[in-house]
């Protein structure tokens, strides 16, 4: 099995991800100030940008297959967590899935 994408991704999507101080974006945020050259896609419907990047609606509208996703939900109902999961898998996306769930 290959696990390039895992420990050298070249991109990575941030789920979630928000202009707020929410965990997308201190995810983003982060790497930022570690340096990674690869592609972060913010994905969240409801902004256009997310710390000066685009932000895609949905996992489905992203340029490419990121190689990570990085789920950063907070009071989502199951079901768009599972078709999340559906959406994700559908684009054939990286082999790592991470789950963050959030409560205020």
């Amino acid at each position: 099995m290959q696990l390039d994408a895992l420990f050298k991704p070249k991109s990575i999507a941030v789920i979630g991800a928000s202009d707020k101080p929410t965990p997308g974006r201190r995810i983003i945020a982060s790497l930022d100030r570690l340096g990674f050259a690869g592609r972060v896609y913010p994905v969240n419907p409801n902004y256009a940008a997310v710390l000066n990047r685009t932000c895609y609606p949905s996992v489905a509208d992203l340029p490419e297959a990121p190689d990570i996703g990085v789920f950063c939900l907070g009071r989502h109902p199951r079901n768009a967590c599972e078709r999340l999961g559906k959406d994700w898998e559908e684009r054939r996306a990286g082999y790592f899935r991470h789950l963050f769930a959030f409560r205020d």
